[in-house]
């Protein structure tokens, strides 16, 4: 994995490695993402080859991705502002719902 900036990304993360991957060490695999706070990483008892060692594993991580993104979507949904109703925009601000016309 090449040596990335990835400070800024917050969405969830999966890295999965294999314990006993001779091509791409887990510590290798692992470290760029360790500091992320969605980051989820599992070590599996594992050569490089995961997909075809451990489907379960793969499979069980990726179901579980699913959720963590959906909880997120769900969060960042709760956190926007409620979106204006377009007819607002034509009415002075002064008239808008909950405000007081001042005379």
């Amino acid at each position: 994995m090449p040596a990335r900036d990835l400070r800024g990304l917050t969405c969830p993360v999966t890295v999965l490695a294999g314990q006993y991957d001779l091509l791409a060490s887990p510590e290798r695999a692992t470290k760029p993402v360790s500091m992320l706070p969605q980051a989820r990483v599992r070590i599996v008892p594992t050569s490089h080859f995961l997909p075809l060692e451990a489907p379960d594993v793969v499979v069980d991580e990726l179901r579980s991705l699913l959720r963590r993104v959906a909880a997120v979507e769900r969060a960042r949904e709760l956190a926007r502002p409620p979106a204006r109703d377009p007819i607002d925009a034509l009415i002075p601000p002064a008239l808008t719902y909950g405000s007081r016309l001042r005379t």
